[in-house]
């Protein structure tokens, strides 16, 4: 097993166990986890910042905008009223 692949599983595990934990937000250690991988060239930056420029990763990253502004608005609250307000009524 190369030193490469030993880093690249220890870095996961890390995380993994960081995020089961709730130690860090997802976005911390996922972004934690690539920088520890680019300094310890496991990968290049090229191909680390790659995925960011893909169409998919960006719109998540919009639907997860709408979906806080959605949250911290009252919108859910206020649709969720009226659709359990509907169907309590029939």
């Amino acid at each position: 097993m190369s030193v490469d692949a030993i880093v690249t599983l220890a870095v996961l595990a890390v995380v993994v166990v960081a995020l089961a934990r709730e130690l860090v937000s997802p976005v911390t250690g996922i972004m934690g986890a690539l920088v520890v991988l680019l300094l310890a060239g496991v990968v290049d930056a090229q191909r680390a910042f790659a995925g960011f420029s893909n169409p998919a990763t960006i719109t998540v990253a919009a639907l997860l905008v709408v979906a806080r502004a959605v949250q911290d608005t009252g919108g859910i609250d206020m649709l969720l009223g009226r659709v359990l307000d509907q169907h309590g009524s029939d």
